[in-house]
């Protein structure tokens, strides 16, 4: 499970993060985190669901990258 902490540190440093990306990394990024989006026509309201660990594995996801 996901600590708090984790993911504020994370929202912490997203902007200068999500700045230096190019767009196919934005969207590599949105798939390793979003599980599922749902949208309720009837009250308007969305609701994204991520994959659990995700923010966790993010670093590395990194490293293994570059290897």
């Amino acid at each position: 499970m996901t600590k708090h902490g984790d993911i504020a540190e994370t929202l912490l440093n997203f902007d200068p993060i999500w700045e230096s990306l190019t767009s196919r990394e934005r969207c590599r990024l949105i798939r390793l985190l979003i599980s599922r989006v749902e949208f309720n026509a009837k009250d308007t309201s969305i609701s994204v669901s991520f994959y659990p660990g995700a923010i966790r594995a993010l670093p590395t996801e990194k490293k293994d990258d570059a290897a």
